[in-house]
């Protein structure tokens, strides 16, 4: 997963990349370790929006949303779970929601 993420710099922009970002951090939070989580899926929106992609934004700022709801931060989960409605609406997208 690390190396996947450091040899991402490196790479040509594909949407695709977006996903890595998205399971790392599912990963990490199912492992409970919810800052990391929230690291890294922050990081992938950076990534994301700084290639003028939208692919697995919703599912991002979804993730974002269960992340800060464990971590007690309720303006940030209100913010992320906006952001994801406004997205998978615009977008038409379907987001994968668990938890």
């Amino acid at each position: 997963m690390h190396s996947a993420l450091k040899k991402m710099s490196d790479a040509p922009f594909d949407e695709n990349l977006n996903v890595v970002f998205y399971l790392a951090a599912v990963v990490y939070y199912r492992l409970s370790l919810d800052k990391e989580s929230f690291v890294l899926m922050t990081r992938g929106v950076d990534f994301i929006t700084a290639n003028n992609s939208h692919y697995m934004l919703a599912n991002s700022y979804y993730l974002l949303a269960l992340i800060a709801k464990r971590l007690g931060d309720r303006h940030q989960r209100q913010t992320a779970a906006d952001r994801s409605a406004f997205l998978a609406t615009l977008f038409n997208e379907s987001v994968y929601k668990f938890d």
